[in-house]
């Protein structure tokens, strides 16, 4: 058991204290030594005023703790074994509450199961003792900021001003602070409108023209932005008519899982609730009306950045997902996806609206204007539409497809709108024996491709070095993505023979192109079930003969760096052992996680790749953040060369360049291109 045990027995005696009236943390696994140390672990982490329990049953954890509950830490005992239904049920119970399993590696639902049932962290007890400590710090920080959240709700209560022609009368100083401003005095007797973004002044003037409708409801919801810099969340407003026929406004921000819209909250707890709400639903709704998703893609994010800086696209982009909001019914979501990019799960009664509703919302992006009163500007989207499986299973493979349409559509210029044929293949494949079969004969004939990307050197290195990119070839001969089969190859344990067959392949590349006097090296990606089982694949390329006959240093091995996270030894052995046989090795993905240099450390690396966000914070030249500081002058200090992915635009080359990046690569440079491979030309 790899979690450290508290040095303090006093700190582990208090941790199981059922009296303790400022518990916070519920430990469910009754009291064996795996949960007393986890709960004491806990305990040490967590901040001052809270405390941890251990429970033998789940519901007990949930109703007993005072105050609320805020972290529900599960733990698989020796002789359990959690299974998907069983962790679903339990994260049900658990509401909001964010849910940590713990347990042996064997005895837990597969990592990806567990972030699509919406658990907060899964560790593995036979882990290093840093590595629990770093995953159970994040759920804390969860922990903490949903508490700071319903802290602010309660405060939002009190949040209340009266209008008067638009003007601010009897504002509390809750509802100033949340407003933004410095005191209620500072506030009334102004106009609300100048303290919101221009599209909420809108918004909230029509929810008042509602409010005066021969009904007269008493209360209408709205959703309001403030237009001041520095806003974290969003804020949920209820405008409603007192006695006097006046117009109240109270205040309070959004819990993102309180509204259909997560926006505001991680892009990583936002697609996990989007892959959740995938598995619970189909085609059909309850009602008998059709379901199916669009995909919102804003054109020319990396331009709106250089153009507003970081802080003001998101918030521009946020007003945006509030504007997607209100062109949706109440039985309508809306997730963000990515930097700019949204799904809509939409329901609606005929086939044919869904697309209407996508095709809509292309011409209406492209006919608002948004941001605020000093700053607004136009923008468009691309729009792609698809209607849901029959059955949840083939949902998430439907939302690959609809996702790669709108990249498409976007790569192409944008401002446009396709809808997506059902994909016979999604539907057939999940949980089949019919694609597993597809993906064991596409290894033995060969219908697996390669595409290549370019990597460009930033310093004038003229050496040549290019991505290697995986693709599946249909019976069409059509160009499948690998989003839409490595999830199953990794249910069918076929990612090892995969990563043998592109290792392979490559060599051959490397072998032809030195045939014709070039000179090259590409970056080869290794899944996380090949770095699980490192000494069988470094066995294999030492056996190999096409690996053989190359020039092992043309041949960068890549892993990414959150699979290097979960498993640091084994990590630390590949790459000491691809070393020793004159292989380079990498990590991708850097800082896709709370990376630091740390990280970086007792590995021997040839390359380090960032990860898009990270790249962006350090293309921001006035960017201050000592945690990319540190990671550039580290790379700086032994030599490891940095590459920025996803470079949409030239101005971001030129300041990474400044930041102390080495090569950049992305579809500005060069798309992937598959041709290279399949007619044996020249690269280049």
């Amino acid at each position: 058991m790899a979690i450290a045990d508290a040095s303090n027995e006093y700190r582990l005696s208090a941790s199981n204290d059922s009296a303790n009236a400022n518990a916070l943390i519920a430990v469910i696994g009754g009291d064996d030594k795996t949960s007393r140390r986890l709960a004491a672990r806990l305990h040490t982490l967590a901040p001052p005023d809270w405390g941890s329990q251990t429970f033998a049953a789940f519901d007990d954890a949930v109703a007993n703790t005072h105050p609320p509950v805020a972290l529900l830490a599960l733990v698989c005992s020796e002789g359990d074994r959690f299974d998907t239904a069983t962790l679903i049920q339990r994260i049900e119970k658990a509401g909001n509450v964010p849910l940590v399993v713990v347990g042996p590696e064997m005895r837990l639902p597969p990592r990806g199961a567990c972030i699509r049932a919406g658990v907060c962290q899964r560790i593995d007890t036979d882990e290093e003792a840093d590595l629990i400590d770093a995953r159970l710090l994040r759920a804390l920080d969860v922990a903490i900021d949903r508490r700071r959240l319903a802290e602010f709700e309660q405060q939002g209560e009190r949040a209340r001003a009266r209008l008067d022609g638009g003007m601010l009368v009897g504002a509390t100083p809750d509802f100033a602070r949340l407003i933004g401003a410095e005191s209620s005095e500072a506030i009334n007797g102004q106009a609300l409108g100048s303290w919101l973004s221009k599209g909420d002044a809108a918004r909230l003037a029509a929810a008042q023209t509602r409010l005066d409708d021969p009904q007269r409801p008493t209360g209408r919801g709205v959703i309001l932005r403030r237009a001041s810099a520095g806003a974290t969340h969003p804020l949920s407003a209820h405008l409603y008519t007192g006695a006097d026929r006046s117009q109240w406004l109270s205040l309070a921000p959004i819990e993102a899982t309180s509204v259909p819209m997560l926006g505001a909250s991680p892009t990583a707890d936002a697609r996990m609730a989007l892959h959740r709400h995938l598995a619970s639903i189909s085609r059909w709704s309850d009602t008998g009306r059709l379901r199916g998703l669009v995909f919102v893609a804003i054109d020319g994010v990396p331009a709106l950045q250089q153009q507003f800086g970081l802080a003001s696209t998101d918030e521009l982009l946020e007003e945006i997902s509030l504007f997607l909001i209100d062109n949706l019914a109440d039985s309508d979501r809306c997730f963000r996806f990515a930097v700019g990019e949204f799904v809509l799960s939409v329901e609606r009664g005929a086939p044919a609206e869904i697309p209407a509703i996508a095709e809509a919302l292309v011409r209406a992006i492209g006919d608002t204007e948004f941001g605020t009163h000093q700053r607004s500007v136009h923008v468009t989207a691309s729009v792609s539409s698809i209607m849901l499986g029959a059955d949840s299973a083939s949902n998430d493979r439907r939302l690959q497809q609809l996702v790669d349409t709108g990249y498409r559509l976007r790569d192409t210029g944008g401002d446009a709108f396709r809808e997506c044929e059902g994909d016979p293949l999604a539907d057939a494949q999940a949980g089949s024996d019919a694609w597993r079969a597809r993906l064991e004969q596409a290894l033995a004939s060969d219908r697996f491709r390669l595409a290549f990307q370019t990597v460009t050197s930033l310093a004038g290195d003229h050496r040549r070095y290019y991505d290697v990119l995986l693709r599946y070839v249909d019976d069409h001969d059509g160009m499948i993505m690998p989003g839409n089969f490595l999830p199953t190859a990794e249910q069918a344990g076929l990612m090892p023979e995969i990563d043998r067959w592109v290792a392979r392949r490559a060599a051959r590349v490397i072998a032809e192109q030195a045939a014709r006097d070039v000179e090259l090296a590409l970056f080869v990606k290794l899944s996380a079930a090949t770095l699980e089982d490192g000494a069988t694949f470094t066995q294999w390329l030492a056996a190999d003969e096409t690996m053989a006959t190359i020039d092992p240093q043309q041949i960068v091995f890549c892993v990414r760096e959150t699979d290097a996270r979960s498993h640091v030894a084994a990590t630390r052995r590949l790459a000491s052992e691809l070393d020793r046989l004159g292989y380079r090795f990498a990590l991708t993905h850097f800082g896709e996680s709370s990376s630091h240099a740390a990280m970086l450390e007792n590995l021997e690396l040839s390359f380090v790749k960032l990860a898009p966000a990270f790249a962006r914070q350090l293309a921001e030249q006035n960017s201050e953040d000592a945690r990319l500081q540190r990671v550039v002058d580290f790379a700086r200090e032994h030599r490891i060369p940095l590459i920025a992915e996803h470079i949409e635009d030239a101005a971001s080359m030129a300041r990474l360049w400044q930041a102390g990046v080495n090569y950049v690569q992305g579809h500005f440079i060069q798309e992937p291109d598959p041709a290279a491979l399949q007619h044996g030309e020249t690269i280049g």
